[in-house]
């Protein structure tokens, strides 16, 4: 019988199957569509086993929503109309909502840049801790802009340079398919790339998935797990290429959100040994990987929830007074600031006397964080130092 080729385009599924058998063994070879697949033989001892095996293979995948192609790869259009059917999501184009948001932001300077970054980017925060990690990141914020119909935002970065966190366009279309953390990610971004000078860039892919993962490098790691995907005919999904490693999904485990489980999965083997914190979707461990990325710090929780030491991170982002003086001559000043939420509040007079008191609020913690570390500098350049 001859080759058969089959398509299933839905969510974060972009997979074809195809079919075929010689004398008595069934050949079938399967993967992401524009990749060469994988390929499997069963022999089943006669040709009218084969045929058996054949057609109820068949009836299985066209169950599950299969659909046969034409000769060529094309679609075969049996539903009588033009054969324009938008079966999968696809990149956003032109103007729309996010178009005048992101031109905002690229407006936006210094604290107002900060707090409208941290509203772009709130459906990140999955957890008490995701908060904590995006005010860090932010901290290291330079600019925005939008370039090539993209949001471009670029950072200092731990390795004394500058690392650029480039946003596509959301998804449209269906996304039904998709875990729902995934999903709210696609809606607002269809893929970012974060980008320095020195390292290999980290991808969040999107729907258009990873072309760098070669399902082989589970078989080389964990052959009885590889097996068990391919008597079922699944793949390990790659939603995040990191650097030369990446996140890879166990579809054999759930997280607590219902998921699959997501690993770190290194290009120098170890398999399925690490998963990141089963209480975060996709975009909480996305931002988790920007900031340690550009700052240095790890926001992952290692050991129990991510509500086990919130409140330490709490006190952190508010936490006391810092006072500073300055004694030269006829100067006897001394400057306090204090970072309550999203305003902080300074005290300034001669060393002796209560001051005087002022508070401004920023609309965030971030923003008003990166304007108390301002003064802080300009006050430390007069010669002000910390007692």
């Amino acid at each position: 019988m001859g080759k058969r080729y089959f398509e299933f385009v839905e969510g974060t599924s972009n997979k074809f199957w195809e079919i075929w058998s010689e004398g008595n063994e069934v050949f079938t070879r399967y993967g992401k569509i524009g990749s060469d697949g994988q390929t499997t033989v069963k022999d089943q001892g006669s040709a009218d086993g084969a045929k058996k095996l054949y057609d109820k293979l068949v009836r299985e995948k066209t169950g599950k929503g299969y659909e046969e192609q034409g000769a060529s790869g094309g679609d075969v259009d049996d539903d009588g109309d033009d054969g324009d059917d938008e079966v999968a999501a696809k990149p956003a184009k032109g103007g729309g909502a996010h178009a005048a948001r992101w031109a905002a932001i690229a407006k936006a300077k210094g604290p107002a840049l900060v707090a409208a970054m941290e509203k772009e980017w709130a459906f990140m925060l999955e957890t008490p801790k995701c908060k904590p990690a995006l005010v860090r990141l932010l901290k290291n914020l330079k600019s925005a802009s939008v370039d090539d119909g993209k949001l471009v935002a670029l950072f200092d970065d731990q390795y004394d340079g500058e690392t650029k966190v480039t946003c596509s366009p959301p998804a449209t279309g269906k996304l039904d398919a998709y875990p729902k953390s995934w999903a709210k990610f696609m809606k607002v971004y269809d893929g970012v790339e974060m980008d320095s000078d020195s390292d290999v860039p980290t991808y969040f892919n999107g729907t258009s998935g990873s072309n760098a993962f070669d399902q082989g490098y589970v078989e080389e790691v964990e052959p009885e797990l590889f097996e068990k995907a391919q008597e079922k005919e699944i793949e390990f999904e790659v939603p995040i290429d990191l650097g030369q490693d990446w996140v890879v999904t166990n579809p054999f485990k759930n997280n607590k959100l219902g998921e699959p489980s997501l690993y770190f999965f290194s290009h120098e083997g170890g398999g399925f040994d690490d998963p990141y914190p089963p209480e975060l979707g996709l975009p909480a461990v996305w931002l988790r990987l920007m900031t340690r990325h550009i700052t240095d710090e790890d926001f992952f929780e290692t050991k129990g929830s991510a509500d086990d030491d919130v409140d330490d991170d709490e006190d952190d982002e508010g936490g006391g007074a810092r006072r500073f003086e300055f004694s030269e001559g006829s100067s006897n000043k001394f400057w306090e600031i204090r970072v309550e939420g999203s305003s902080h509040t300074v005290r300034f007079g001669k060393i002796g006397t209560d001051g005087q008191t002022k508070t401004k609020d920023f609309g965030s913690a971030a923003a008003a964080k990166v304007d108390a570390d301002k003064l802080i500098a300009e006050k430390t350049k007069k010669g002000y130092e910390e007692v």
